[in-house]
């Protein structure tokens, strides 16, 4: 690293710690020149190269790879840049020859207050997400920051200003975190905005997803694509749109610093859950189970009802829980699967929720062995007044033959919890019966060694090819295994876990 790059660096960073000590509690995202639009910036056919400061990596997304790139090339707060000792003048075009992965050039910036900034650019088949915070991201509320994203050829870059908090349990004391994020209009994150990022459904709430403790790096993807294809099945649908997640590989930069190769997902709230209404209905609920309790393993409620955002083990989504607290209607339901008799169960568990999704789910928490979501990261959506309970899957990053702490998983243990026990043994409106067939139904081609191997291998191709997992493994080496090692591993363990499931549903009694 050179002295100018270095001295760089090390100015930014004073520049950050000094908006941390200005920040107040009404924080507005401060963007200074040097690090706003005009800031050390440059973009190749629009695309804006993001820059780590620390490491001289330059990164901007392309759409494809292996062909001659005419460039044209714009930038800010720069008075000479050099690609490859080539000068450089604002708007022209320069052309990158026969681009991949591996491919780098030496780039060479002399900005207006005259430092030097020397660094390498690579070229990305991900989406690019640069994050600009002025103080440090807690973990239990929001702070204001301006994000930007470029890439997919389907989608505009966007560039707006959110609210950002670290998320996660276990994942918050990891070293690589994940991020939740709400878009927002003004630059204290205290306006509401929705947006199609990567041309994904129109939402207000994203999640970065870090992935650390996956050494595959895309379980949880691979879980969400399944889950989707499961519903896609029911024709015509029996479940709403919104009941599954789409998500993009990207990497992400924040603050002039690489943090690796992340998922920016969608996030279930009542928009993503009501695409195809304009106002939401009376009625509409939506719960999440923080942690393990009675309740969330639907055992048994408390005597009392919770007033305020969480209340055993579960947490109010919607209605906002600062404008009133809708705890009734869950009470009622753990409290009829946990209390209600045989008969009384056999008559109405499925005037309360619905047939289909909790066969589906079932389905979906065993091939994919999700032991953490027996009693936890549930959501219970409940979507018009009179309506019935569906169930959406959440966090299914603990599964594919590991634990949440990334140690191997049996693949013989069959999961289960209360309301699953009852309806096993109760079997109402025969739900042995139909559960055994649409077994059959979804092993004819979505649930098949193949599909799933096949699944696995697309992720594993575009992290490869894109370069991204080997930037992720320079950073992160601790968090990953051999790509074709985990591959095997999960393939072998996929195969265990189909056979035993076909053992499982061959022997379900009638």
């Amino acid at each position: 690293m050179s002295d100018n790059f270095r001295t760089t660096a090390i100015k930014v960073t004073a520049l950050l710690m000094l908006m941390l000590l200005v920040s107040c509690y009404k924080e507005a995202v401060i963007i200074p020149e040097s690090i706003g639009d005009a800031g050390l910036y440059f973009k190749i056919n629009n695309n804006e190269v993001a820059i780590d400061l620390h490491t001289g990596l330059c990164l901007v997304y392309i759409e494809q790879f292996g062909t001659n790139y005419p460039a044209n090339i714009t930038f800010g707060n720069i008075k000479k840049l050099e690609i490859n000792d080539n000068n450089i003048v604002d708007q022209n075009t320069y052309i990158f020859s026969d681009i991949n992965a591996a491919d780098s050039w030496q780039i060479s910036m002399i900005t207006k207050d005259g430092k030097t900034i020397r660094s390498h650019l690579k070229f990305t088949l991900l989406p690019v997400v640069q994050l600009f915070h002025s103080t440090v991201i807690p973990d239990e509320f929001k702070v204001p920051a301006l994000i930007k994203i470029t890439g997919n050829r389907a989608a505009q870059p966007y560039i707006g200003y959110c609210g950002i908090e670290i998320r996660g349990g276990q994942a918050i004391r990891r070293p690589k975190k994940s991020f939740s994020i709400s878009l927002s209009n003004d630059n204290q994150a205290n306006t509401y905005a929705s947006s199609a990022i990567l041309g994904m459904r129109l939402n207000n709430s994203w999640i970065l997803d870090a992935m650390y403790a996956d050494l595959s790096k895309m379980r949880n993807r691979v879980s969400f694509d399944l889950w989707q294809k499961i519903l896609e099945t029911h024709k015509p649908p029996a479940v709403h749109d919104g009941f599954y997640i789409n998500g993009q590989a990207v990497e992400v930069f924040a603050n002039y610093k690489y943090l690796g190769l992340f998922f920016l997902s969608e996030k279930f709230d009542e928009e993503l859950l009501y695409l195809k209404t304009d106002k939401l209905i009376n009625g509409f609920l939506l719960y999440k189970s923080e942690e393990w309790s009675n309740a969330t393993k639907f055992l048994a409620t408390a005597d009392t009802l919770g007033k305020y955002r969480f209340w055993c083990g579960w947490e109010q989504k919607y209605p906002a829980p600062g404008k009133v607290s809708c705890w009734h209607p869950l009470f009622e339901l753990i409290d009829y699967i946990a209390n209600s008799d045989d008969e009384d169960f056999r008559e109405g568990i499925f005037k309360r929720m619905d047939i289909d999704n909790l066969i589906d789910y079932f389905i979906l928490m065993n091939i994919t062995k999700a032991t953490d979501n027996t009693g936890k990261n549930i959501f219970l959506v409940k979507n018009h007044a009179g309506g019935l309970f569906y169930i959406c899957p959440w966090d299914l990053d603990a599964t594919w033959g590991r634990w949440w702490d990334s140690n191997p998983a049996d693949a013989e243990t069959i999961l289960t919890n209360n309301l699953y026990e009852r309806l096993f043994y109760c079997n109402p409106e025969g739900f042995k019966k139909r559960m055994k067939e649409r077994w059959h139904i979804l092993r004819q081609e979505v649930i098949t060694y193949e599909a799933v191997q096949d699944q696995f291998a697309y992720y594993a191709n575009m992290f490869k090819i894109s370069g991204a997992l080997a930037r992720e493994a320079e950073k992160w080496p601790e968090s990953i295994n051999k790509p074709e090692d985990e591959q095997a591993y999960i393939n072998e363990w996929t195969k265990k876990r189909i056979a035993v499931l076909d053992n499982f549903f061959e022997r379900l009694e009638q």
